[in-house]
């Protein structure tokens, strides 16, 4: 099946949800303050909320929703756990990976806002921008301060 450019922007914004939620639940399981384990717990959570408007939007159009590539996943994961080991502060790599996900995130949404899409779906990719957004901030100030 051939996908139209509306239904590859939104797969590709439904991926790179899933893909921050799965970031920050990594994160929270590195996370030695039990605080910020929380919060990007619910950062997570927050991630996965517009989910189910942008999937039923696919199915309707006759798609179906793609999840994020396991192999790739599994080699972001090994990284990770390498580069956190590696790393003397914990929390500055955790921050940036929280980052790096967000960025991917709101890239495909900046992507997908420039297409025709209907006004209740156009309002989900914004608000879900808007946590990205949101995320970013909250992150900066989970940063360790600079020396």
């Amino acid at each position: 099946m051939l996908r139209n450019e509306k239904q590859i922007a939104l797969n590709e914004v439904v991926v790179a949800c899933k893909k921050a939620a799965d970031v920050y639940d990594a994160c929270a399981d590195r996370a030695q303050d039990p605080d910020m384990a929380r919060l990007l717990r619910e950062a997570a959570a927050e991630r996965r909320m517009g989910l189910p408007g942008l999937e039923e939007w696919l199915q309707a159009s006759g798609d179906l929703p793609r999840e994020p590539d396991e192999d790739a996943e599994t080699a972001r994961g090994v990284l990770t756990s390498l580069k956190s080991a590696l790393s003397p502060d914990e929390r500055q790599s955790v921050v940036e990976d929280c980052e790096r996900a967000e960025d991917e995130l709101e890239q495909a949404i900046a992507v997908a806002l420039r297409l025709d899409f209907d006004k209740p779906l156009r309002r989900t990719l914004k608000q879900i921008y808007g946590q990205a957004e949101a995320g970013r901030k909250r992150l900066k100030n989970l940063a360790p301060e600079s020396s």
